[in-house]
């Protein structure tokens, strides 16, 4: 951009009176009386002569259409009438292409700043639990037990670091979920969860007295590899009598992010 401002900018100061052609030579008097006969360029002429020869190189004819073409010479041809107004137009274009380059190094840079936040987002992990298929197992002593799976649906692993079970006769409420902090189970070392196409069930046993139907409710809470935490939760009504498990609890209890 700059290169072809700076291109239109020579063109119009060579086709104009501000440079100096070949071939102008004028014969000049000397204080003395002699005669001078050493070449005069255009530029030791005066401003007034420069644009009053700028303007004459227009001739204004009757008619829309030579009215506009004399207009039009005119335009072209005043910003290099003068070498003030040659100066003061490279100015002008100089400032212009400084400000068209500014706005679009500000548009690039604006569109890596929103490729940045838009990755983590595309290639984080998005790792979901839910109650295993042995939910509603029957144990010894007409205990109710639980396990629970996880599954990644996105396209770099996750790192488990806490998980979280717990039994309720009653079914969770509320806008904000509610746990015992001291019942979270923490991994020792990082378990990587990477892309399956079947969940992983996770080793945890969780146990609760009784065969009745009771609400089983979680969270597992993991690290994807930009460093980011997350945590996915569930909530379902389990019935160790005939194995059923289904969706329970309010929105808030098996929501993720």
């Amino acid at each position: 951009m700059v290169r072809l401002l700076a291109a239109l900018l020579l063109l119009g100061l060579w086709s104009s009176p501000v440079l100096p052609q070949q071939g102008k030579h004028a014969v000049g008097v000397a204080p003395d009386g002699s005669i001078s006969g050493h070449a005069v360029s255009d530029s030791e002429e005066t401003v007034e002569d420069e644009a009053t020869a700028a303007d004459a190189a227009c001739v204004k004819v009757a008619g829309w259409e030579n009215v506009l073409r004399y207009y039009g010479c005119v335009a072209r041809s005043y910003p290099f009438s003068t070498t003030e107004r040659a100066i003061a137009t490279f100015a002008g274009l100089l400032t212009l292409s400084t400000l068209l380059l500014w706005l679009f190094t500000m548009r690039a840079a604006n569109a890596a700043r929103a490729a940045a936040r838009h990755i983590p987002a595309v290639d984080r992990a998005y790792i979901f639990i839910q109650p295993s298929e042995k939910a509603g197992f029957i144990g010894p002593g007409s205990q109710t037990v639980a396990f629970v799976e996880v599954q990644n649906f996105g396209p770099t692993p996750g790192f488990l670091e806490t998980l979280y079970g717990e039994f309720s006769r009653n079914e969770p409420k509320g806008k904000k979920p509610r746990y015992d902090p001291s019942r979270g189970v923490k991994f020792d070392v990082d378990t990587a969860i990477g892309k399956f196409d079947s969940p992983t069930p996770l080793h945890q046993r969780f146990e609760a007295p009784g065969v009745d139907p009771i609400y089983f409710f979680g969270y597992i809470e993991y690290r994807d590899i930009f460093k980011r935490r997350h945590t996915s939760r569930f909530c379902a009504l389990l019935d160790p009598i005939t194995g059923s498990c289904n969706l329970a609890g309010d929105r808030a209890y098996n929501g993720w992010d």
